[in-house]
């Protein structure tokens, strides 16, 4: 992946290594976490809103007939992977 600092910037990225040429990609995913060429992480951010809906949802519904480590125990199982 090629980083831009300016987005104004519409050069192609081409780069030949051992005779396979290597393009350049919008974003990446790099130890879980997703981001794009302008170091913006929309897409990340967009890709774990769903993930913490459920969880927020989830503990809104455990939270008057459970107690609290019953809740971290099960969104642990359930949205942490």
């Amino acid at each position: 992946m090629k980083f831009d600092l300016n987005s104004l910037q519409n050069e192609l990225f081409h780069f030949i290594y051992k005779e396979n040429l290597i393009k350049e990609v919008i974003s990446t995913k790099f130890l879980d976490l997703e981001t794009d060429k302008h170091m913006n992480w929309r897409n990340h951010i967009m890709h774990m809103l769903p993930k913490l809906s459920s969880a927020c949802y989830a503990i809104r519904c455990m939270y008057n007939f459970s107690n609290i480590e019953r809740i971290k125990i099960f969104i642990m199982h359930t949205f942490v992977q």
